[in-house]
């Protein structure tokens, strides 16, 4: 449904958009675990699970398990960083991109790249 949809392209875009931060500013150089950190970040809410309860059924690399348990590090603010993009708030984008040693504007483009991937891909598998 159109639920599914929305949510599909929103995992894909953050993703995407972690994978692209990777080893820019205080971004880990970890494109791979960025990318699976952003796509299995919305995994709870397709499940309509607690993430918890989620996070038990696969097998992650730490790094990326503990960004999604909220442990603080660099992959945890990456994470908190594609999320503020999301807001489209002005004030918690620019913390977030200084929390990861980048630009407010570079980053911007950097989500506007990532959502013309996550398009592209969706529309190829139609």
């Amino acid at each position: 449904g159109y639920r599914e949809l929305v949510l599909n392209e929103q995992a894909l875009t953050r993703a995407r958009f972690m994978e692209i931060l990777a080893g820019q500013g205080a971004v880990p150089a970890l494109a791979d675990q960025l990318f699976i950190t952003g796509l299995f970040s919305l995994l709870d809410v397709m499940m309509d699970q607690p993430l918890i309860d989620v996070l038990k059924q696969v097998s992650l690399p730490e790094a990326v398990a503990s960004a999604l348990k909220g442990e603080p590090g660099a992959m945890r603010d990456a994470l908190l960083l594609g999320i503020a993009v999301e807001s489209s708030d002005p004030d918690k984008i620019a913390a977030a991109a200084m929390q990861c040693g980048l630009g407010a504007a570079e980053v911007t483009g950097l989500m506007i790249e990532a959502l013309a991937w996550s398009q592209q891909v969706l529309s190829t598998g139609e």
